[in-house]
């Protein structure tokens, strides 16, 4: 049952925007993808997919700094940071995108979504 606390005057929206990542699109793949690209890039090894999706959470600055010293880490090389974050910023849409799928809660509001023709194309009319 859903309950409506405070209706959206719909005729009056100009514009709705969604936040795809981890809602509706399901990008863990995708996140774990690019920190280990940015990891490699710095000379360290890969970490288990598991490891990185559990690392997901509170932004990518965030999620970088558990990367490269672990999610309890208080002794932390600010510079190295900076820069594998500055590194993982710049090259995201390089090594993202490559694998997101809408998420079930998505694709059960939109089954539509699943078999679109124009989805992967940028032109979806879900």
């Amino acid at each position: 049952m859903v309950r409506i606390l405070r209706p959206l005057p719909v005729e009056q929206l100009k514009l709705l925007v969604f936040d795809l990542d981890g809602t509706l699109i399901d990008s863990a793949q995708d996140l774990c993808n690019s920190v280990n690209a940015t990891l490699a890039h710095e000379g360290r090894e890969p970490l288990p997919d598991e490891v990185v999706a559990g690392y997901i959470g509170d932004g990518a600055i965030m999620l970088m700094r558990r990367a490269l010293f672990g999610p309890n880490a208080t002794d932390v090389d600010e510079e190295l940071l900076s820069r594998a974050y500055a590194w993982f910023s710049s090259t995201i849409a390089s090594t993202s995108w490559t694998t997101p799928t809408p998420t079930t809660g998505l694709l059960r509001l939109w089954p539509h979504c699943a078999t679109c023709p124009m989805e992967g194309q940028g032109r979806c009319r879900c």
